[in-house]
């Protein structure tokens, strides 16, 4: 087996590797954020009820607007975040929008430990001119 034709095989196999573990992460990510979204539907209910039952108490005024605003961010970016990991997945896959993944990959490295891993060998993978190639033939 030549040289290229080895670096051929290891470039697909981590490729194949880095997909599989961004649909993981994409998955990941999604079910923690649809927690934050599922937390806030909770405490939501749980305020009305609370508010409905002491409804002749003038000092209750039910959930504050911010306890919402900041669990609906969490939830909106964590959704999104989850979505554009696993289309990242999908694109290494076909090896298609290498500046999209390498994007995509960037703001994980703040979810340390497995982030920050995941995040360097995606950068180190998708940094090897041999993996450039590939991209450049899938067009």
């Amino acid at each position: 087996m030549s040289p290229d034709e080895r670096q051929a095989v290891l470039d697909d196999e981590h490729l194949r590797l880095l997909a599989l573990f961004h649909y993981i992460s994409g998955a990941m990510t999604l079910a923690f954020s649809l927690f934050f979204g599922a937390w806030m539907v909770f405490m939501g209910a749980l305020f009305t009820l609370v508010s409905r039952a002491e409804a002749a108490s003038a000092h209750l005024q039910g959930p504050p607007a911010m306890f919402f605003a900041f669990f609906a961010l969490l939830f909106l970016l964590g959704t999104a975040y989850g979505v554009l990991e696993v289309l990242s997945g999908r694109f290494m896959s076909q090896r298609r929008r290498w500046l999209f993944s390498f994007l995509v990959a960037l703001p994980r490295v703040l979810f340390i430990p497995y982030g920050a891993i995941l995040t360097i060998f995606t950068l180190l993978v998708l940094d090897r001119p041999s993996v450039k190639q590939l991209y450049g033939k899938a067009r």
